[in-house]
């Protein structure tokens, strides 16, 4: 049985407008990001997207490089302060 995730009644749903993703359904946090058309292609074959949140703060600002980003995503401290869903497409 596939379980659609939902906050407080409402569903969380995701969108793609070409390469554009859009997620809906968090309520005060709307979520848009440019992706690549790879991961864009990948979302529509498998017809949903993963997503991961967390609490832990991203202490490297906007210009952060791949490398501390990276590192920031698989610190114990992030992976341990988020909650992963899989979010089908609309």
């Amino acid at each position: 049985m596939v379980m659609h995730p939902s906050i407080q009644g409402t569903p969380v749903t995701a969108r793609l407008d070409g390469d554009i993703v859009t997620v809906s359904g968090f309520p005060g946090l709307p979520i848009t990001r440019p992706t690549s058309p790879e991961w864009a292609a990948v979302a529509r074959k498998r017809g949903e997207i993963f997503v991961s949140l967390t609490i832990h703060t991203w202490p490297e600002g906007p210009a952060a490089g791949e490398r501390d980003t990276w590192k920031f995503v698989e610190s114990d401290e992030t992976i341990g302060n988020a909650v992963s869903m899989l979010i089908p497409l609309t």
